[in-house]
Order: structure tokens, then sequence, then C-alpha cells
């Protein structure tokens, strides 16, 4: 399953581009929530946004 990860990847990039925190938020919980399914794909995403 090679395309959650690059998905991860994507989402962090665009979250970390915006200046919209409400948006940021949104991301942040769905990818959380995501965590079950892809831990690592989750940490890289969290290095992203922060």
């Amino acid at each position: 399953m090679p395309f959650i990860p690059l998905s991860f990847l994507i989402i962090g990039h665009a979250a970390a581009q915006t200046n919209n925190r409400q948006m940021k938020s949104v991301l942040s919980q769905r990818i959380q929530h995501l965590c079950k399914h892809n831990f690592n794909g989750l940490k890289t995403t969290i290095l992203l946004i922060s």
C-alpha cells in the first residue's frame, strides 16, 4: 500500500504551506484518526506540519 504514505506527505505539505489554522486543525484530526492504519506515515506528516 505505497500510496498511503504518499498521501500523508501530500497532506502534510499542503498543511505546512497554508496559514489557515482551521484547515491545519481539520487535517491534523484526520491524520490522527488514520494513525491506527499507518503510524509511519503519521509520524512523517506530523514533522511536516509542526
